[in-house]
């Protein structure tokens, strides 16, 4: 009786580690098939993420070493402005209309306006006076919104002296894509 006791409890020892197997089999697989493989996939997905920053770096290194190889430009020159004459207005406003295409913003009116002193001058302050007269030019446009800012920036850069003083921008009732804006431009004409 007692070799068959020790036979069974041999056996149920036999059972227990074959289960005991199992479970680490399953355990094993369960790891493998769900956690580990997850683990290797973002591994992946890292060494294909750096292998791209990499070549990123390379590219800027590359670029910075190309822009530290030209040489010093010097700054731009300041264009001279020219003051205009009245007969030149009308150039300037055939100037304007020809910004205003390149642009691809729409002129919808135009009122040119000289600006006239009333103050009397002594003739000791005459010599003193300036040599030119502003005129204003208030422009009524619709196009798009960033178009304005290249139409503006145009302007200013242009080689006629123009300042834009004034700035109304509003939507358009018509298309919402699009804008309206008044515009107050000065330049000065030579007496």
């Amino acid at each position: 009786m007692k070799l068959l006791t020790l036979f069974d409890n041999l056996v149920i020892d036999m059972q227990k580690l074959i289960l005991i197997g199992i479970i680490f089999v399953t355990v094993i697989y369960a790891d493998f098939a769900f956690i580990m493989r997850a683990q290797f996939l973002g591994i992946k997905k890292s060494a294909e993420t750096v292998a791209k920053l990499d070549k990123d770096i390379a590219a800027i290194s590359a670029g910075l070493i190309k822009m530290k190889a030209l040489p010093a430009k010097p700054l731009a020159a300041v264009k001279k402005k020219r003051l205009l004459t009245d007969a030149q207005i009308p150039a300037l406003l055939q100037e304007i209309y020809s910004l205003a295409a390149k642009n691809k913003v729409n002129i919808i009116q135009v009122k040119p306006a000289k600006e006239v002193s009333t103050q009397v001058l002594d003739p000791k302050k005459a010599a003193q006076a300036p040599k030119a007269i502003p005129v204003s030019i208030t422009l009524d446009i619709a196009g798009i919104y960033h178009y304005f800012g290249a139409f503006i920036n145009d302007l200013e850069n242009g080689e006629s002296f123009i300042s834009v003083e004034e700035v109304k921008i509003t939507q358009s009732t018509d298309n919402y894509l699009q804008q309206k804006a008044s515009l107050l431009l000065r330049t000065y004409v030579k007496l």
